[in-house]
C-alpha cells in the first residue's frame, strides 16, 4: 500500500467511525500528525481502526488474510464493504491462498466483481451473501461443494460457472439470485439441496447430468420461469417435497425411470403443469405430487392422447387480413387475442401469428392489482395494443391499456 493511498483510507475510516462509541486509538490525535506517520505507522494504526490482528496479513484493500496452516492462508474477511473488484491473489509473501471463510465479503453491496485462483479449494457460509452487484463467478474447480447460503440474495447474479469436481450444492446456497436464467450443472454433482436455487424467478432452464441423485426439498421452490428440466443421465432416486413448487410457469416433466421416490407437494403450486411423463415404476398420486384432481385428469387424458391441448378449445383469435406472421406487426397496431395462459407476472396472448404476446402486470389496468388473475382469465377474449416486435428473440411485447 501506498503511503498517500494509506493516509488518505485512514482518515476516512476514521471520520466514519467517530461518534460511533468506536475508541480503538485517540482520532484526533493520529490525525493531527498523520502527516508524519510513515506506511508502517499507517498500517499499524489501520489495523487499529479494523481490530485486525498483528499476526494476520492484510491486503491493500482491506482483505485480512490469517494462516491457518504452514504455508497456507485463509481470507478472512473484507473490512471495505464499498469493495467494487477484487482479484484474490494465489500466493501472498510465498504463502498459498486456499480458502475463504464464512461471510468474507458478505454485505458488499457494491462488489461487482471478484476473481478467484484455482488454489481456491473451499468458499464458507454465506461468504457472498447479499452482494446484489455480482454479476458472475467462475467457481475453481478444486471445489467439491458449495456451502449454505454462499451466493444468497445476489440479485445480479446472471453467470454461474461451476467447478468440474463440485458435488454437493448446499441449502440456500443460490436462494433469490433473480438473474439467473440458466443452469447447467456439472457432470459430478450428486446433490442439490434444500432451498438451493430458490426464488430464482428468472430461471428458465435447468440441466442435470447424469451423475445427480438427490434433488431436496423446495430446491427450485417458487422459480415462477422456469419452463425446462432436463435429466441426461438414470441416476436420479428421489425428488423430495416441494421440490418443483410454485414453479407456475412448467408446463411438461418427465421422471426419469430411475427415480424411487416423490415426496409430497413435488408440483404444488405448478398450475400450468399439463403433461407428465413417468417413466418410473412409481404410481403417480395427486396429493403427493400437489397438484388438482382436474390437473390429474388432464395428464392421464394427454397420456392418452399426447397431441392433446385444452386450450385448442378456447375461441380463436380475431385474425386481421394483413397480419399473419410476426414481422407484419407494427408498435401502435391493435388486434384483438386470447389469454392463452396467466402467469405471476403477466399473461400471454393469441394474437393469430404462431408466437404469444406478452402483456406484463403493469400493462393491464390503471389500478393496481397484486396478480393478473384480478384482471384477466384463461380464455378471455382481450383488445391489445403491440409495444414492441423482437424478431430475433421471437418475442411480442403487448399492452392493455390502448392509446396510453
Amino acid at each position: 500500500m501506498d503511503e498517500k493511498k494509506s493516509k488518505e483510507n485512514i482518515k476516512s475510516m476514521a471520520e466514519e467511525d467517530m461518534g460511533k462509541d468506536k475508541v480503538f486509538i485517540d482520532y484526533n490525535q493520529y490525525l493531527e500528525k498523520l502527516n508524519s506517520y510513515s506506511v508502517s505507522d499507517c498500517n499499524l494504526i489501520l489495523r487499529k481502526i479494523l481490530g485486525v490482528s498483528e499476526s494476520s496479513v492484510l491486503d491493500t484493500e482491506y482483505i485480512e488474510y490469517n494462516e491457518f496452516a504452514i504455508g497456507v492462508l485463509e481470507l478472512v474477511k473484507c473490512h471495505y464493504t464499498d469493495i467494487v473488484s477484487y482479484e484474490i491473489p494465489e500466493f501472498i509473501d510465498g504463502k498459498k491462498v486456499t480458502k475463504i471463510k464464512y461471510s468474507a465479503f458478505e454485505d458488499c453491496e457494491k462488489l461487482a466483481r471478484i476473481t478467484l485462483p484455482n488454489s481456491i479449494t473451499h468458499i464458507g457460509d454465506m461468504a457472498f451473501k447479499n452482494c446484489v452487484s455480482l454479476e458472475s463467478i467462475n467457481i475453481p474447480n478444486k471445489v467439491r461443494n458449495i456451502y449454505r447460503g454462499t451466493f444468497e440474495n445476489c440479485t445480479s447474479l446472471a453467470q454461474v460457472t461451476f467447478s468440474q469436481s463440485l458435488k454437493i450444492i448446499e441449502p440456500r446456497a443460490f436462494y433469490g439470485c433473480s438473474s439467473l436464467t440458466q443452469i447447467n450443472l456439472p457432470y459430478y454433482l450428486t446433490k442439490v439441496s434444500v432451498l438451493a436455487f430458490g426464488k430464482c424467478t428468472s430461471l428458465q432452464k435447468v440441466i442435470f447430468e447424469s451423475s445427480l441423485e438427490h434433488v431436496g426439498e423446495s430446491a427450485f421452490e417458487c422459480c415462477s420461469a422456469l419452463t425446462e428440466v432436463i435429466f441426461r443421465g438414470e441416476n436420479v432416486k428421489t425428488l423430495y417435497d416441494c421440490a418443483f413448487s410454485g414453479c407456475s410457469a412448467l408446463e411438461h416433466f418427465t421422471i426419469p425411470a430411475s427415480v424411487t421416490f416423490i415426496g409430497m407437494w413435488t408440483f404444488s403450486g405448478c398450475n400450468c403443469l399439463k403433461t407428465i411423463h413417468n417413466h418410473s415404476k412409481l404410481e403417480l398420486d395427486r396429493k403427493e405430487l400437489g397438484i388438482g384432481e382436474i390437473t390429474l385428469m388432464d395428464i392421464a387424458k394427454e397420456l392418452e392422447k399426447p397431441a392433446r391441448d385444452p386450450r385448442e378449445e378456447m375461441p380463436k383469435p380475431i385474425l386481421r387480413t394483413d397480419v399473419l406472421e410476426m414481422k407484419d406487426l407494427k408498435p401502435g397496431m391493435i388486434l384483438k387475442g386470447t389469454v392463452r395462459n396467466v402467469i405471476d407476472f403477466g399473461a400471454f396472448v393469441d394474437i393469430g401469428v404462431h408466437q404469444d404476446g406478452l402483456v406484463h402486470i403493469s400493462q393491464m389496468t390503471d389500478r393496481f392489482i397484486k396478480h393478473p388473475l384480478e384482471a384477466v382469465s384463461v380464455g378471455d377474449v382481450v383488445e391489445v395494443q403491440i409495444m414492441n416486435v423482437d424478431l430475433q428473440k421471437k418475442r411480442i411485447a403487448l399492452t392493455m391499456k390502448i392509446g396510453k
